[in-house]
């Protein structure tokens, strides 16, 4: 059976001289120390639907607070926008590294040369007041990293990563959502090919289709609008590639192949 389902998952791509970094893309402090975030969700046989929410943080920036703001609202139930705390229940550390270097991450301590990054898990177990085909679970922070090279993205500006899973609940069989099963961590190499995917699955047989979606901005109040490209790049562009405009992405299985060409972020 094929349904469908969407669930984002933030992308940030930073290529340096030497090595890559691929990582799958409140309180008003720069969002350069989360590197990106998916939510899913689970249902329950008794119709409670447990949302799980990872993202993933660079250790050398600010930490996250125990608990994260979820929003929820339907648009065709009329159903405006209310918040719920999730809360977390674990902190893993999901830093790329040799095993040599895996004492020396600055998750361990923040004087350590090598940059680490934790996988950090939020859970809401939500009751929806009412059966409606279009329910969004969103989840914002403030603000995006302005030295992101794909996206126009002002200095101090109030920009924000913004991601949704959207749930109907008014199917007779409680569907789930799809999950992720690779780490979105990776190291890549400049001039170098890269094949990555996401690696999800659909626990109840259900047919997969991939698609590429644009970084959001949004908050609990107004609907999210995409952020704007640099000119030259796009949804099916996102970084520079050798040779030029090379990206490809495949819809059924969800992969993604390149070689990046330069300083990108």
């Amino acid at each position: 059976m094929r349904k469908t389902f969407t669930v984002l998952r933030t992308v940030l791509v930073v290529i340096v001289s030497w090595v890559a970094v691929t990582f799958f893309s409140l309180e008003k402090v720069h969002a350069s120390h989360v590197m990106g975030a998916d939510i899913t969700y689970e249902c329950l046989p008794n119709g409670t639907y447990r949302i799980q929410l990872k993202v993933y943080r660079n250790c050398g920036g600010a930490a996250l607070s125990d608990k994260l703001p979820l929003a929820y609202s339907s648009q065709s139930c009329g159903f405006a926008t209310r918040i719920d705390s999730a809360t977390r229940i674990q902190i893993l550390d999901v830093s790329p590294l040799c095993p040599a270097q895996q004492q020396l991450s600055n998750c361990i301590d923040p004087n350590f040369p090598f940059p680490g990054v934790e996988e950090h898990t939020y859970e809401l177990l939500l009751n929806f007041p009412m059966t409606c085909t279009d329910w969004v679970v969103g989840w914002s922070l403030c603000c995006r990293d302005p030295s992101v090279t794909n996206s126009i993205i002002p200095s101090f500006s109030s920009t924000r990563i913004y991601i949704e899973a959207m749930i109907n609940n008014t199917l007779s069989v409680c569907n789930s959502s799809p999950s992720f099963v690779s780490n979105p961590v990776t190291y890549i190499c400049d001039n170098q090919p890269v094949s990555f995917s996401s690696g999800a699955i659909e626990g109840q047989g259900d047919s997969l289709v991939f698609e590429l979606a644009d970084p959001l901005d949004g908050n609990y109040v107004s609907a999210p609008i995409p952020v704007p490209y640099v000119t030259g790049f796009g949804i099916n562009y996102p970084v520079s590639t050798s040779p030029a405009n090379q990206f490809q992405f495949d819809p059924v299985t969800g992969q993604f192949n390149f070689v990046p060409n330069g300083l990108q972020k």
